[in-house]
């Protein structure tokens, strides 16, 4: 049995940014950060892309589609977990 020294949460924490995942991570959303802001203020000051004129019927339509779109995710995802788990049973 390995027993490994708890160093606490703080720690943990504070260590977080300098793992490689995390590092990957934070540049990612840096970027992606950056391009919703100036999306965000290209759409503020110099075009009007309001959703005033877009009827309900197809907001309600896209709603539908990706709510069935998450329900076959899922049951994808739970039907290849399950055979996973029957190959790994004796």
């Amino acid at each position: 049995m390995i027993l490994y020294k708890n160093k606490g949460i703080v720690s943990s924490i504070w260590h977080f940014h300098t793992g490689p995942t995390a590092k990957a991570l934070l540049s990612r959303l840096a970027v992606v950060g950056v391009y919703v802001t100036i999306v965000t203020v290209a759409e503020m000051h110099y075009t009007d892309l309001r959703l005033k004129d877009t009827p309900g019927s197809f907001l309600g339509a896209m709603g539908i589609l990706l709510s069935l779109l998450l329900i076959f995710r899922t049951n994808t995802a739970y039907d290849r977990f399950y055979e996973g788990r029957q190959s790994w049973a004796y």
